[in-house]
């Protein structure tokens, strides 16, 4: 029992006689009580030198948005360079005779 442990050892709750006073035994039960389910485990600190939760998601947003421009320039560069050659060769196949021709 938490409480008659801690009011043995405290020797709290004894008046002059050495009798144990009701009122204050059941304050020292209560608060003992209240000491040993406010102790609960608890959780270690973060690292300081770790990136917190907020730092890793704006370092991952900020790499996600530049790989997508990237990506997205790549495409746009890629889409002109098939858009000249065809034009180009359509050019070419203009000049040469190929598109009035007989199949």
């Amino acid at each position: 029992m938490i409480g008659g442990n801690v009011l043995a050892q405290s020797g709290a709750g004894k008046d002059d006689t050495g009798q144990l006073d009701s009122l204050s035994a059941a304050d020292d039960v209560a608060a003992a009580a209240k000491t040993a389910t406010a102790e609960a485990p608890k959780t270690p600190a973060p690292d300081p030198g770790a990136p917190s939760s907020g730092q890793s998601g704006i370092i991952l947003s900020t790499v996600a948005s530049i790989v997508t421009q990237f990506l997205l320039w790549l495409a746009r560069l890629f889409i002109s360079i098939t858009l000249f050659l065809l034009t180009f060769v359509i050019q070419i196949a203009g000049y040469n005779g190929y598109l009035d021709s007989r199949p």
